[in-house]
């Protein structure tokens, strides 16, 4: 599984791992891009932008023109002055309401848009598009309407709901489970990086595949936990720069790792469920260190 796009990397202190810079096929802008990021201190700036539309609505309808939708910024993938994706949600949440918006600094589709501020309330007119599979909103202009605005409610789900193979309409939301979660694999195969596979390998037959080194990116998106009853969830460290989950072996020792290994439990963990097209699967993203909590 080659993730160049969604490789997940490590930046902790002076600990900083890189990801792949190959980048998915983005659908070209309808407009020329503006941005506009000064906030405006008015709520009532929503109704004077015009018409708009929900990120429910416009999945539900399988939407594929120019929307414009108000939304607020709920996770931010990458690091500071370099993030490539952000998800935003519809501020009274639920399912259908939330989508990973994808507008790469380094690409010449997105010369001026950047990413908001963690729960900036937005105003982003783009279109709606699938990428191996995961949606994604490509934008052509946004401007804040309001900084440090209230998130959505966080839905309550099950482990069928995270389920790898599963559908859920909970995909690109903000969501928490509070069953217990157990790690049974931290080397699962659907969440190898391919690019570290040099078809060597120093360890023997009985070993498993290479190992990239460094932790960059780690080999390793994440890992396998069950529930107890047969159901199990991807957890992968997709916001890396505010979760520190490191399951990956070489990852372990890093600075500012917090190391997972096979046994440890989970009681309960918040984070944004999506479709990982490398792994062709749902997988389970904490935002930060305080959305999980272990016995």
């Amino acid at each position: 599984m080659n993730r160049p796009l969604l490789a997940i990397v490590f930046a902790a202190g002076a600990a900083a791992c890189s990801s792949s810079s190959s980048s998915p096929d983005v659908a070209a802008p309808d407009a020329a891009i503006s941005n506009d990021a000064s906030p405006s201190s008015d709520a009532s700036a929503v109704d004077a932008a015009g018409a708009t539309t929900t990120i429910a609505q416009a999945r539900m309808g399988n939407v594929t023109s120019s929307i414009t939708v108000n939304a607020i910024v709920t996770g931010l993938h990458g690091s500071p002055n370099d993030y490539s994706q952000w998800y935003i949600e519809d501020p009274a949440g639920g399912p259908m309401s939330g989508v990973a918006v994808y507008c790469d600094p380094d690409l010449p589709s997105c010369p001026t848009i950047r990413a908001p501020n963690l729960y900036d309330f937005i105003q982003i007119t783009g279109s709606l598009s699938t990428y191996k599979g995961a949606l994604q909103f490509v934008p052509t202009a946004q401007k804040v309407l309001m900084s440090n605005a209230t998130p959505p409610p966080v839905a309550m789900v099950t482990p069928t709901d995270l389920a790898p193979s599963g559908n859920s309409p909970y995909r690109g939301v903000v969501v928490k489970l509070a069953q217990t979660l157990t790690v049974d694999d931290v080397t699962p195969m659907a969440l190898y990086d391919t690019e570290c596979d040099t078809g060597t390998s120093d360890a023997g037959a009985d070993a498993g595949p290479p190992l990239c080194t460094n932790c960059e990116p780690p080999t390793y998106s994440g890992f396998q936990a069950n529930d107890g009853m047969g159901h199990e969830v991807y957890v992968e460290a997709f916001f890396f720069y505010t979760d520190h989950l490191q399951s990956s072996p070489e990852c372990l020792s890093s600075s500012g790792a917090i190391p997972v290994r096979v046994g440890e439990t989970f009681s309960s963990m918040t984070g944004i469920l999506d479709f990982d097209p490398y792994a062709s699967a749902q997988a389970f993203s904490p935002l930060s260190d305080a959305d999980y909590t272990t016995p």
